[in-house]
């Protein structure tokens, strides 16, 4: 008889090895999937302005796992906290918003000015003090914020 005719002792039990791994692997990615699915479940029943800060939330934590600057996105910081703001039922002022953006705050007002030419922020006059302006996010853009959330 050839040796590759011998049969191999281990053979079976490399075979049952092979299948608990693969169970296990299995296993594995259920759990995997019920968690995500669990978490799926309580974000789609959150509010959505418990959405929105959780979004807020993660970016902060985020930004300070990573080095600092790597993930800026001022207008975005922005948008998240006066669309927040305006479902919580908030004014933001000018100073809040720059608050929202960490980043420096003249970057965070040329941010501001960008977003109001653009016509997707509108800045207003506090009608409580004069001397302080507010934002707010466009009627489009709104619509298009809560456009994107929902589809989160």
């Amino acid at each position: 008889m050839s040796k590759a005719q011998i049969p191999d002792p281990a053979g079976p039990f490399r075979l049952l090895q092979d299948a608990k791994d693969q169970v296990a692997q299995l296993s594995s990615a259920i759990a995997d999937a019920e968690l995500a699915m669990a978490s799926a479940a309580r974000w789609s029943s959150a509010p959505l302005g418990e959405r929105v800060r959780l979004l807020i939330a993660i970016r902060r934590k985020r930004d300070a796992m990573f080095p600092a600057g790597l993930f800026a996105d001022a207008a975005w910081d922005i948008l998240l906290e006066l669309l927040a703001s305006e479902l919580e039922g908030r004014s933001v002022s000018i100073s809040d918003a720059c608050n929202s953006a960490a980043v420096p705050t003249t970057t965070a007002l040329r941010c501001i000015q960008m977003l109001v030419k653009s016509k997707v922020l509108e800045r207003t006059v506090d009608v409580n003090d004069r001397r302080r302006s507010l934002l707010r996010l466009s009627h489009a853009s709104r619509l298009a914020m809560l456009d994107i959330m929902q589809a989160v």
